[in-house]
């Protein structure tokens, strides 16, 4: 059950990531789609926490004003209530899925915050549409705290991670203060294990974390990357650094295979 809570909460990251891609991107109505799964899959997430059954949530389908009630039959904190409007907000955008459904007289307005476009009341359309991008970062951190879920602990990659703190005033939640960034690289020195001066850690900012590995030296300047395929593990390295630290690369190569993962 745990497991499956946070995969729903991953998944959703990764479509809320995808949206605010497409937010700053003026994608208008995928960014609103996109925004829809996520929000979907984070209320589902604590759907499945607060123990309801599969078959209750598959029924739900997409109906995002549903879900919405659904969760908060569990969570009644009343500071959740200013979502419901967002939510409504959102919930319409399930009419621009396909082609099919989408209305020829429409507006979208994407804002930062609310009140920073306003549609002309004169402007002759029936489908109106809003996506605020501050406020769907507030129900998101809002929700992680809804299904106890630490932010901070789901999985993106760096460039995943420069739209995710965009003009996102909740940035600080989503950062990893236990991780080192070098070089376009991000890993986890809490999970290191250090031998004659070599440090290997795991990589954070590749998904597969336990199976790709920076050898690192004791200013964290990195020896070699090593990642494990079906025929054995790979070592990559530039010349100098081969050159220079051809001992520390076999002893890192020998460190992982020995150990098999990072503890």
């Amino acid at each position: 059950m745990d497991s499956l809570h946070l995969d729903y909460f991953d998944k959703a990251t990764a479509y809320y990531v995808a949206g605010r891609f497409a937010f700053f991107a003026e994608l208008t109505e995928v960014a609103g789609n996109l925004y829809h799964h996520a929000i979907e899959m984070y209320l589902k997430g604590c759907l499945v926490r607060a123990g309801v059954s599969e078959e209750k949530r598959r029924k739900l389908g997409h109906r995002l004003d549903e879900t919405w009630a659904a969760f908060r039959q569990d969570a009644r904190d009343p500071a959740l209530d200013r979502f419901k409007g967002v939510i409504d907000d959102l919930h319409v955008f399930e009419k621009l899925r396909y082609p099919e459904s989408a209305p020829l007289d429409m507006a979208v307005a994407l804002e930062h915050k609310r009140g920073d476009i306003v549609i002309d009341p004169t402007f002759s359309v029936k489908h109106r549409f809003h996506l605020i991008l501050g406020d769907l970062d507030d129900l998101v951190i809002a929700l992680h705290r809804a299904g106890s879920v630490n932010a901070s602990a789901l999985m993106v990659g760096v460039e995943g991670k420069r739209f995710l703190t965009r003009a996102n005033a909740n940035a600080g939640s989503w950062s990893l203060a236990h991780e080192v960034q070098t070089q376009g690289m991000t890993f986890d020195p809490s999970k290191s294990i250090v031998r004659d001066g070599v440090r290997i850690t795991p990589r954070t900012d590749i998904r597969d974390e336990e199976r790709c590995f920076v050898a690192l030296d004791r200013k964290d300047q990195p020896i070699c990357f090593l990642q494990e395929h079906s025929h054995g593990w790979m070592v990559w390295t530039d010349e100098a650094s081969q050159a220079r630290y051809a001992n520390d690369c076999r002893e890192a190569v020998a460190m992982v295979t020995t150990s098999g993962h990072v503890a």
